[in-house]
């Protein structure tokens, strides 16, 4: 526990988060012809912009600049792509449903929307049905989603070692994905490899403010899996979380098993067994 104690203390303080359509600097922005008016109408500068900041870790400000880029080129899949995936690591859910209904409109066949239906039915606790979505999609059209909700499948069903093999294979293709990281770190948290875990979100902390935000959240649950609950708080304070989340962190920590998986997937603590219902006189 001293190294995982060490590493979390190694993180502080945590980084100002930037606006999410707040103002590049001019360093921040790729050299390209004509006025700065200019390149903000232009989708492909724009693409160019978004590339370089994400590659700095200024995610909000990228997912701005995605917007205005798909917005000025609205029937583009890929750049509706790009605005889902930025809006899914600065946790813009608001933004991420309406990108997603936008590829839906575009192409309702793309393969993030059979993710999503498989995200979906596994949060109802059905992996059967999770399963033959990510089925539908065709093996070179696999995005990174897919390997993280096959990943969620195994976990729930109790096999983490097949969990953790699938997040490797998708980080072979997807290198950069933090959702990935990020699964492939709790499950090493629910196998009790806590080092292992802590060094995986203290890398992806490093990566900006965003993503230091969402390795801070699950280092939560790591130190509640570690039994350190002070540090727990401590994290939780600095990763902005309610006492609703740690409160529900530290009943996961006292789960067991694929219990553990399911409550995190969910969202849900299981519910207690109902209690017996009393004989009938006479034996009925």
């Amino acid at each position: 526990m001293v190294r995982f104690r060490q590493t979390v203390r190694r993180m502080f303080p945590l980084l100002p988060v930037l606006a999410l359509v707040g103002c590049a600097m001019d360093a921040d922005l790729p050299p390209a012809p004509g006025s700065p008016s200019a390149r903000l109408d232009d989708p492909a500068a724009l693409d160019e912009m978004v590339s370089r900041l994400a590659q700095r870790g200024a995610h909000e400000t990228a997912l701005g600049f995605a917007l205005r880029a798909a917005e000025r080129a609205p029937g583009d899949v890929a750049r509706w792509v790009r605005v889902h995936e930025l809006a899914e690591v600065v946790g813009r859910e608001d933004i991420a449903e309406m990108a997603l209904g936008r590829i839906a409109a575009l192409e309702p066949d793309h393969p993030l929307l059979a993710v999503a239906r498989a995200a979906e039915a596994l949060r109802e606790g059905s992996p059967e049905r999770a399963q033959a979505a990510l089925d539908a999609i065709p093996p070179a059209r696999r995005p990174a989603g897919y390997y993280r909700i096959r990943g969620l499948i195994a976990e729930w069903r109790g096999d983490g070692l097949a969990a953790r093999m699938t997040y490797a294979e998708g980080l072979q293709r997807f290198p950069d994905d933090p959702g990935l990281i990020v699964n492939l770190a709790l499950s090493y948290a629910l196998a009790e490899d806590l080092a292992a875990a802590n060094d995986l979100l203290s890398m992806l902390a490093e990566r900006g403010p965003s993503l230091r935000q969402l390795a801070l959240r699950n280092l939560v649950l790591a130190a509640m899996l570690a039994g350190d609950g002070e540090q727990a708080r401590r994290l939780a304070l600095e990763a902005g979380l309610t006492d609703a989340a740690l409160a529900f962190y530290r009943a996961v920590a006292e789960l067991d098993g694929p219990a553990r998986a399911r409550a995190l997937i969910t969202g849900r603590l299981p519910q207690p067994a109902a209690a017996p219902a009393p004989a009938r006189p006479g034996g009925r």
